[in-house]
């Protein structure tokens, strides 16, 4: 698996070909620069989201998540009459 940082939006990319591998437990080993560059520490939860039609799944840093959700809202409530 390849798997690739994007300090901008916070996420990860992990794609099927490239030198990374799940565990025989489950589990994707992010590499240490790619925790680092997004701040992320032991225990940090990630969502995962899988996209089977494009080979490839995102995972999410809560940072990423609380600014997608703060953009949400603001754009709900100034379409709100």
């Amino acid at each position: 698996m390849s798997i690739t940082a994007n300090r901008r939006d916070g996420t990860i990319t992990v794609r099927r070909h490239g030198p990374h591998a799940i565990s025989n437990q489950g589990r994707l080993c992010i590499p240490l620069n790619t925790r680092l560059r997004l701040k992320i520490h032991p225990n940090d939860r990630l969502l995962v989201a899988a996209l089977p039609d494009q080979d490839m799944a995102v995972l999410y840093t809560m940072t990423a998540l609380n600014v997608m959700v703060l953009a949400y809202q603001e754009a709900s409530s100034r379409a709100r009459p």
